[in-house]
């Protein structure tokens, strides 16, 4: 049987006015994975636009966790600062420190010469006598405890509190809890 251009344009027109024989021709021509390729680009074309939502959803996450890093080194930055800071106002107070405990190691030994001679001044150098003096500075604060032996044996503990400046007030509110027997 043979067909000429003019059966061929007419059966192609026949197949465009009812789909149904085109549907049943394509089924006897292709076999099974050409005919399910068009569904099957369809749900590549769905995979691929679900792909492009993560993949802009990763995104946006990359640049929130950029901008957090941003932030956290600028903190870190920060916190190196300020430990600088610290250390260096560290080291001015050890040495006010060590300067202080300096200070007070020789108002120790003024105080305790003037002591000394006072005692020896007033009393005469008979009257009493003097043990080795014990030198307690806590805190910078600088205090001396010294034996004092009276000529009939007995022993008593002076105690003085060296200071570079004290107020009346001062010197009054430390002496009174040491006055015995008042």
């Amino acid at each position: 049987m043979a067909i000429t251009p003019s059966d061929f344009q007419e059966w192609l027109k026949a197949l465009r006015e009812r789909p149904e024989w085109l549907a049943e021709l394509r089924r006897l021509l292709l076999d099974e994975g050409l005919l399910d390729l068009p569904s099957i680009v369809r749900e590549l074309a769905e995979a691929q636009r679900r792909t492009e939502r993560r993949v802009e959803a990763l995104a946006r996450a990359q640049r929130r966790l950029e901008q957090r890093i941003a932030a956290l080194e600028e903190a870190q930055r920060r916190i190196e600062q300020r430990m600088n800071e610290l250390m260096e106002a560290q080291r001015r107070y050890d040495d006010q420190q060590a300067q202080a405990l300096t200070t007070a190691h020789l108002q120790v030994g003024k105080a305790l010469a003037l002591l000394r001679q006072l005692l020896r001044a007033t009393k005469g150098s008979d009257a009493l006598t003097l043990g080795e003096a014990r030198v307690i500075i806590p805190d910078s604060e600088a205090d001396i405890v010294l034996p004092v032996k009276a000529p009939d044996g007995q022993t008593a503990w002076l105690v003085v509190e060296a200071r570079a400046r004290q107020s009346q007030f001062e010197v009054t509110g430390w002496s009174r809890p040491t006055r015995l027997g008042d």
